[in-house]
């Protein structure tokens, strides 16, 4: 998995919800109408995310959408960084 670039969210709190579009300009890969967030997931590019049910809200007609918390991401981002220092060390 690639390190997440989160500069675009500095100075957010933690519990910023990141939609499925922005986790592939975090994750460095390119959107297009081919591109499915499930495969990524899946492969293990990005992170597993956290379910929201978005039917009781505003008439939405999808039953879940895929989003991710800013904190995990963070948190996920210093781990890959302190794994990849760790590597090199050896």
């Amino acid at each position: 998995m690639r390190i997440p670039d989160l500069e675009l969210y500095k100075g957010m709190p933690d519990s910023t919800i990141i939609y499925s579009a922005d986790m592939f300009e975090i994750f460095g890969y390119k959107l297009n109408r081919n591109s499915s967030v499930t495969y990524f997931i899946r492969n293990g590019s990005f992170p597993s995310p956290s379910k929201i049910n978005f039917m009781k809200l505003k008439g939405c007609k999808a039953n879940t959408k895929y989003v991710w918390s800013l904190g995990d991401l963070r948190k996920l981002q210093k781990e890959l960084i302190e794994a990849s220092n760790n590597a090199t060390t050896r």
